[in-house]
């Protein structure tokens, strides 16, 4: 149900923080923080591009919803994330016709 949901998602971003926690740790070794710094800090210099990403997915998928083709918000979301972020698109799934 819907509280299942909220309580997973809340515990996966929870572990998510605890791994990026345990990666600040591992940057204090010598031998492993030579590896890890340059891969987190590519992280943080990607964060205004993914914001940029974002928001045009968002525009896109806002007006996928707003043709009112018959698919929920969530549906219109992974149609979109897949056509944009995967580029598995599908026509005939985007114009809602069955099989001819």
């Amino acid at each position: 149900s819907s509280q299942d949901l909220v309580f997973c998602t809340a515990l996966g971003v929870l572990i998510c923080c605890k791994w990026g926690r345990f990666l600040v740790y591992l940057r204090q070794v010598k031998i492993v923080g030579i590896h890890i710094l340059p891969i987190t800090q590519a992280m943080h210099d990607i964060v205004p591009f993914l914001i940029v990403l974002s928001i045009y997915l968002l525009a896109t998928i806002n007006m996928f919803f707003a043709l009112n083709n018959g698919y929920s918000f969530l549906d219109c979301f992974m149609l979109i994330y897949r056509l944009v972020v995967l580029g598995d698109g599908n026509v005939q799934e985007l114009e809602d016709r069955g099989a001819p």
